[in-house]
């Protein structure tokens, strides 16, 4: 095994951690919201209502 094939398998192994850590991530930290507690307005959920009112 020389040099070369060491570099390869090292950038290797490297890249494949970053797409498990950015897949991880991004399950973890997506796009998932907790709904909001009792008496608080959601805004995201009120906009979105109001384009699909506008659309209409």
């Amino acid at each position: 095994m020389d040099l070369r094939d060491a570099t390869a398998a090292g950038s290797g192994a490297l890249a494949g951690m970053l797409f498990a850590f950015t897949l991880m991530s991004l399950l973890r930290y997506g796009r998932t919201r907790r709904p909001p507690p009792p008496g608080v307005i959601d805004l995201a959920r009120e906009r979105r209502e109001r384009r699909l009112r506008k659309a209409r």
